[in-house]
């Protein structure tokens, strides 16, 4: 049986991702056809496993060092620790208002620090590998870079966007990371990133899988006013938009992105929940309001399809499938961050 054979029955098979790596150490044929970047490409392309939970942990228990562990099921499936977060300390036992994941796109995660002197790094906890990406400066010498935001898409390959706000022109730069030239370059942006300002720049998570797309929850200058509207950058196309929300938002609401033209803020009120949902007629995003019920505090047992929403002072997890919020958790809640995750075979 010649590689291109075995590769055809493994696919046709649609074998999930733990299967494959037992099959891995069936013997060293299997695994060289099964760790070769075509077949990577194609079963990635093919298969999408069901989505599981892994639980993240930051430690500092060195000093100028971060520990990271990821874990699935008390399963330990990868831990870390570098010398790359020197100077980086939790506060008050969290490490999120330093470090933030982001992601996850085909199996990967991104592990973003926010400060511009520390590189972004890259993993695949199920494969237990781990890369940093190489530093970045603004090709303006005089530009000084003080904050990013960081996402991760899929284009063939895995990309990584960063927004990076520079204090002397007081405005972002968006730059593009892509694995094949292991290197940065910068995005135009059409005069778009121009009016964005550095307030509450912050990635918003997506049911939408397949990295084409990033979101970001910005602020437009718009005759002299600073209104709050989505960024989004589309991967492949490498262009940006903007997406006006609602009004009569309070301006502090969490968004989900469901799919390129639908998404779905929630502003909490009194305990009680009011929902803005889009619909897309053209090219144009309209939305409709609707009133939500009294949020549960009590942590249930997780479904499969969650994502915990970030709020100030607490976070809310939300179930996409069933469009249902799941529960409220309070800022002291200190356990490990919960990420959503489908295991692929992507190397960062």
């Amino acid at each position: 049986m010649n590689s291109d054979l075995l590769s055809k029955i493994l696919l046709c098979l649609s074998l999930p991702f733990q299967s494959l790596l037992r099959l891995r150490v069936v013997c060293k044929f299997w695994r060289d056809v099964i760790d070769s970047p075509d077949f990577k490409k194609l079963h990635t392309l093919t298969k999408a496993d069901d989505p599981v939970h892994i639980q993240v942990s930051f430690l500092n228990v060195v000093p100028n060092q971060l520990s990271i562990r990821f874990q699935h099921n008390m399963k330990l499936l990868m831990s870390c620790r570098s010398d790359h977060f020197n100077g980086f300390s939790l506060y008050y036992g969290r490490s999120d208002y330093l470090v933030r994941l982001v992601g996850e796109v085909k199996g990967l995660i991104g592990i973003n620090p926010t400060g511009v002197n520390v590189p972004v790094a890259i993993c695949n906890p199920y494969l237990g590998q781990l890369k940093f990406l190489p530093l970045t400066t603004s090709s303006d010498s005089l530009c000084v870079l003080v904050e990013r935001s960081v996402a991760i898409g899929f284009d063939e390959d895995y990309k990584v966007a960063q927004l990076m706000w520079c204090y002397k022109h007081r405005g972002l730069h968006a730059q593009l990371y892509s694995r094949r030239t292991d290197s940065w370059r910068e995005l135009a942006d059409g005069g778009i990133l121009d009016d964005l300002t550095l307030y509450s720049i912050q990635p918003i998570k997506s049911a939408c899988k397949n990295g084409s797309f990033a979101y970001w929850r910005v602020n437009q200058r718009v005759n002299g006013d600073i209104v709050p509207k989505i960024l989004s950058l589309d991967m492949r196309k490498e262009v940006f938009r903007t997406i006006t929300l609602p009004s009569g938002h309070t301006g502090t609401s969490s968004i989900f992105v469901e799919d390129e033209h639908s998404f779905r803020m929630f502003e909490f009120m009194n305990n009680r929940t009011i929902i803005f949902y889009s619909r897309c007629e053209g090219r144009q995003v309209m939305w409709k309001q609707t009133m939500g019920e009294k949020l549960p505090s009590d942590v249930p047992s997780w479904s499969t399809s969650f994502v915990f929403l970030e709020h100030e002072g607490f976070e809310v997890a939300y179930d996409y499938r069933a469009r249902e919020l799941i529960c409220k958790l309070s800022e002291d809640f200190l356990g490990p961050k919960v990420v959503e995750f489908r295991a692929t075979l992507i190397s960062p």
